[in-house]
């Protein structure tokens, strides 16, 4: 191998080791004085406002409901109902947005992990639309969830 390449070699393997060690400084790791999370039980908010409170965790079910703090057209209004299941530290639950106030013609599901005593997931929001606008019916995101007792 000529130097230039084996330069090249040690720079791109010391880049891989100083962005590995960036990425595990700043995902960081839980401390003896942290407290982790062994129930869901209780209120969440996500980056953007929204609520998420959890009543009732039993033999792996949960339930509750979600308010939201953002709404396309201003259709969800007040809290909707949210069943789902859990093994944690692994969560999935859905909201169909229909309650007394409004009937938004979509769904909503979470899937995602408890992390370092967040509450990490993936959405997709489903739209009722018509077979000619299927494609554009399902958006995905992500969310992050604080317990709300942990920020005060």
């Amino acid at each position: 191998m000529n130097k230039i390449v084996k330069i090249l070699i040690i720079a791109v393997f010391s880049f891989v080791m100083f962005a590995s060690s960036a990425v595990a400084d700043e995902c960081g790791s839980a401390t003896q004085s942290q407290i982790p999370i062994t129930t869901l039980v209780g209120t969440w908010s996500n980056e953007l406002g929204s609520k998420l409170t959890i009543n009732n965790e039993e033999n792996g079910q949960i339930s509750g409901y979600y308010e939201t703090a953002v709404s396309q057209g201003g259709c969800a209004k007040g809290k909707f109902p949210l069943v789902g299941r859990t093994n944690l530290p692994l969560v999935g639950f859905v909201v169909s947005w229909t309650n007394e106030l409004s009937k938004c013609n979509s769904v909503t599901t979470w899937s995602g992990q408890l992390q370092q005593n967040k509450l990490v997931t993936t959405w997709l929001l489903t739209l009722g639309t018509v077979p000619k606008n299927n494609w554009q019916s399902t958006y995905v995101n992500k969310d992050i969830f604080t317990k709300e007792s942990l920020t005060k």
